[in-house]
């Protein structure tokens, strides 16, 4: 999978700008017309650094979510300080859960 990068972007700002349309620009960049029609319409009107922050936002926010809470850190934390194996910590770990 292929994603668009800052450079990708701005490419597609100017070439908007230039009065190309979506099938031209999907053709010179390289992209599906659905993707260039998707990123157009991501920030109104369009610009390459608000749609490259929107898009880091977003993809921030995908993926798996941390199960570590201050709780579980501290259990971690607090016997490797005291020089503990990481795999001591992890057995000990495994009779708690």
């Amino acid at each position: 999978m292929q994603f668009l990068s800052s450079y990708d972007r701005g490419a597609i700002e100017k070439l908007h700008k230039l009065g190309y349309s979506m099938q031209l620009i999907a053709d010179t960049l390289g992209f599906a017309k659905s993707t260039i029609h998707y990123e157009l319409h991501r920030v109104q009107p369009y610009n390459a650094q608000l749609a490259q922050k929107d898009a880091d936002r977003k993809r921030g926010r995908c993926g798996r979510k941390s199960t570590l809470t201050p709780d579980k850190k501290r259990l971690i934390e607090n016997p490797l300080r005291l020089t503990w194996s990481p795999e001591i910590v992890a057995y000990k770990l495994s009779w708690l859960t």
